[in-house]
């Protein structure tokens, strides 16, 4: 009923045929036929959002993600959209089956809260950042770094600070460079994710693998290494 949206639309097409894949594209255009027919407003903007969302995926999970907001229509419309922009985002931290697994807990919080339920959808709410937290296997860094900063301080017996692997191209050290140091002697630098393994425990055990070997040097002086030192515990055999 209104001209603005339907010029909106239009103008919308280009993205939905470059984002959406070609046998996803009939579904969300007659998805979005039915949230108009519903009285969704600003359906542009719905279909730029879901378009961009859903470019992120394969074909396969287009479908997928699709199927799940569909089941979404008779509870509430508002969803629909708020499931399809964060939904395909979160496979870079869960499995398919583990977000059919978050995405059923939403609906049924929605069913009992709406403001609740879009909250969980849109992963803005703590519960939906707790049931995501408990079914990814993968550890972030900055979630455990205080835990693995007194670990690394405890097997020093210094104070060693935690920092991510990507301050060291700032810093010129590491593998950026073969003349300078993996540190430069008391910092330990980690991935800001571990996520090669199926488990969180696993996953947080590479952590302090990575961590203990670091430590290590620090601990016995690897970088404190000089060559001009006179050899205190050997026989000194370098000018032989």
């Amino acid at each position: 009923t209104n001209w603005r949206d339907v010029k909106g639309c239009f103008e919308s097409v280009p993205r939905v045929l470059a984002h959406v894949r070609e046998g996803q594209r009939t579904r969300l255009m007659g998805l979005t036929t039915l949230l108009a027919q519903g009285g969704l407003s600003n359906i542009c903007l719905f279909l730029n959002e879901s378009a961009n969302s859903l470019g992120r995926v394969d074909e396969a999970s287009q479908g997928f993600f699709l199927d799940l907001a569909e089941t979404l229509l008779p509870i509430s419309h508002e969803a629909v959209g708020a499931f399809l922009r964060s939904g395909p985002g979160l496979l870079g931290r869960i499995s398919q089956q583990q977000v059919t697994t978050w995405f059923e807990t939403g609906v049924g919080i929605l069913r009992e809260n709406r403001d609740g339920g879009l909250a969980y959808l849109k992963v803005e709410s703590t519960t939906s950042e707790n049931v995501l937290e408990a079914l990814s296997s993968t550890v972030e860094m900055d979630r455990v770094k205080e835990i693995l900063r007194m670990y690394c301080r405890a097997l020093a017996g210094a104070t060693v600070g935690i920092a991510g692997t990507k301050d060291l191209l700032a810093k010129n050290i590491g593998w950026v460079s073969e003349d300078h140091a993996a540190t430069e002697g008391t910092t330990v630098y980690l991935p800001s994710v571990a996520d090669r393994y199926n488990s969180k425990e696993d996953n947080f055990s590479l952590f302090k693998v990575v961590s203990t070997h670091q430590v290590s040097h620090i601990e016995f002086g690897s970088f404190q290494l000089s060559f001009e030192t006179p050899a205190v515990r050997f026989r000194d055999m370098r000018l032989a």
